[in-house]
């Protein structure tokens, strides 16, 4: 194995270029097949666990189709779809914590912040973790989607293979996200779609643009990879795409009444779904007083109780897509449609609520393919409600409502607009609703600001760890302090001083925040920032009895010849403007200070002299 690692990665080194398409080919291969194996084990649990021992019967999504599953059960069995989901999530919690506890939530999130804050490593034993776990999540009937761990899993493979031919920091994150799109486009069959939401859901307001064309290569090999081995299944129909969309008209001036109507949904509901979602997270289960390995059956517990209600809130949910898209209006009473569109609104709500638990508690799986469910619903509610009030009005036809919500659903929650709209139109085959689908992600966007689903989520490149260090890291590593620190002293003031003293001390000096606080013999010991002082002036304790040791933050010093990389992450760190410089022989020793806009000069000081040496 190693002779043949060296001898393709001598091979790949004709050139960067040819090397990165190559090893582009290579992560989007294997990740079709990976995503083969898991939808095969994936369906067959289902079917195993759903329908023989559950005697549910949920309607499949047409790309989902495989050969000779097993016959479900006569019979519902109430107990088994209260009691499995639980079982499941207890199997996978225990699974997840004891191996790899960092593969539970959502997988697409944990993407996002291994290329952020990870350097793009993904352990394969996180992903193979992951495989495992949301097998054992989704089979057994909990609300989560397929692509969260095909887009952990393949990140990993993406990851492992650019580091096997000894890639750098900079290339792995690439081709980290290369395994990722290959993921989404195998997975969904949208070779396209993957590739862009690959590189737009990493922020909230920009694209990972250097990652293009091995997002392209490696979605494109992965989705043609996967069609062909799907071709090896006696039963899988022949459909190219995830879903059959029947034949839809352009929309009309009039009908964009109705996109602004739906987008104004969208966003509602996407507040609503990122707030329950963001509680089940953060407050409902971690507040659980039990062991981390029991909480995913809690809410395995929760969605069975939820599918006594509604057994569509089973699983992954796509195959509800097509049988919103499929529904026929035709001779059907207003009265009818008003109660078809609230069981759409209905069941939306409830897949929310089941998603929320399945993932917030920690199961293993995604809230990517949940999502384009719960906007399917959405629009094909919102289509039957049009149709029953406004008839006069002619709206546009249930199959565009549903696509259409889609779309607006997921842009408003993952602030992933573009890649919505393509993904909506190749699971579809059809880019008819190109332009509506457009404006209902801008609207949903703009209405829906605030809507945080993934916690890694960031606002553009210059607000990502990986791009700052990426961008100053190699700049700043040979610039030391020494050629930029200040040689004036900080304000110190003493850790003894009494509130009351340094009330007096600040109404009466002009003192520039922060100040160095020091002990006795003059050493610094702590810094005071103005958030500091708060205490003093609005508590209603005597301020004579705060000391200001009492109130300092951790002190961060530097020296003068620490490199301005390394000073760049204390900054980063403490959230100082500025600070102190000391004596690398005696650290008690101020020598001055630096603020973060002397780095800045640095950078750009940096970057001006290596344009002369090119020139």
């Amino acid at each position: 194995m190693r002779v043949a690692s060296r001898y393709i990665r001598d091979q790949l080194r004709l050139g960067s270029r040819e090397r990165a398409l190559l090893l582009s080919v290579l992560i989007g291969t294997v990740s079709a097949v990976v995503a083969w194996c898991f939808l095969i084990a994936l369906e067959w649990g289902s079917a195993w666990v759903q329908g023989c021992w559950m005697g549910v019967v949920l309607p499949v999504a047409p790309g989902d189709r495989l050969a000779c599953l097993p016959a479900p059960a006569a019979a519902v069995r109430f107990w088994a779809v209260l009691l499995l989901p639980a079982l499941g999530g207890l199997a996978s919690g225990v699974l997840v914590s004891r191996l790899a506890p960092s593969a539970s939530g959502d997988g697409m999130d944990a993407t996002i912040g291994a290329f952020h804050r990870g350097e793009g490593r993904v352990p394969m034993r996180v992903s193979l973790v992951k495989l495992l776990g949301s097998i054992l999540t989704i089979s057994s009937g909990g609300s989560a989607g397929r692509e969260g761990p095909m887009a952990l899993t393949c990140a990993g493979i993406g990851s492992s293979l650019a580091s096997l031919f000894k890639a750098n920091t900079r290339e792995r994150r690439m081709f980290m996200l290369a395994g990722t799109a290959a993921g989404l486009g195998a997975i969904f069959r949208v070779p396209l779609g993957g590739a862009i939401s690959a590189i737009e859901i990493l922020y909230k307001e920009d694209f990972e643009s250097s990652a293009m064309v091995p997002c392209v290569v490696s979605s494109v090999t992965g989705y043609t990879v996967f069609r062909l081995l799907l071709g090896l299944l006696p039963c899988q129909d022949a459909t190219g795409s995830m879903y059959i969309v029947p034949v839809l008209e352009l929309l009309g001036v009039r009908d964009f009444a109705f996109v602004l109507g739906l987008g104004l949904l969208c966003a509602l509901a996407g507040k609503l779904y990122s707030s329950l979602y963001r509680f089940c997270r953060e407050r409902l289960f971690p507040h659980l007083a039990i062991p981390v390995w029991l909480k995913p059956a809690v809410g395995g517990l929760c969605v069975g109780i939820l599918a006594l209600g509604s057994l569509e809130v089973l699983g992954t949910g796509q195959g509800l897509v097509q049988q919103a898209l499929d529904k026929v209006i035709t001779n059907v009473g207003p009265r009818e449609l008003l109660m078809l569109g609230i069981g759409f609104f209905g069941v939306a709500m409830l897949k929310m609520a089941a998603t929320s638990m399945t993932i917030g508690s920690g199961g293993s799986g995604g809230i990517f393919g949940p999502t384009l469910v719960i906007g399917a619903m959405l629009g094909a509610g919102a289509g039957m409600v049009a149709h029953a009030v406004v008839p006069q009005l002619e709206p546009p036809p249930i199959a565009a409502f549903v696509l259409l919500g889609m779309a607006g659903f997921f842009a408003g929650v993952a602030s992933a607009p573009i890649g919505a709209v393509i993904m909506v139109c190749e699971m579809g085959s059809s880019y008819t609703l190109l332009a509506p689908l457009l404006i209902i992600c801008v609207i949903a966007m703009l209405l829906g600001r605030g809507n945080h689903m993934y916690e890694n989520q960031v606002e553009n490149r210059f607000k990502s760890p990986a791009y700052r260090r990426m961008l100053s890291g190699d700049m700043l590593a040979d610039v030391v302090v020494d050629a930029y620190y200040h040689r004036t002293i900080m304000p110190t003031v003493c850790e003894t001083t009494t509130g009351v003293d340094l009330r007096r001390l600040l109404a009466n000096q002009d003192v520039m925040f922060p100040l160095v606080v020091v002990d006795g013999a003059g050493r610094p010991i702590g810094i005071l920032t103005m958030g500091n002082t708060r205490p003093i002036y609005f508590s209603d304790v005597q301020p004579n009895l705060f000391l200001v040791r009492d109130m300092m933050s951790p002190l961060f010093t530097c020296t003068p010849e620490e490199p301005l990389a390394s000073l760049l992450r204390k900054f980063e760190g403490s959230g100082y403007s500025r600070i102190p410089v000391v004596s690398q022989t005696a650290p008690g020793t101020l020598l001055g200070y630096i603020q973060y806009q002397d780095i800045m000069i640095a950078y750009e000081t940096e970057m001006a002299r290596r344009r002369m040496e090119v020139a």
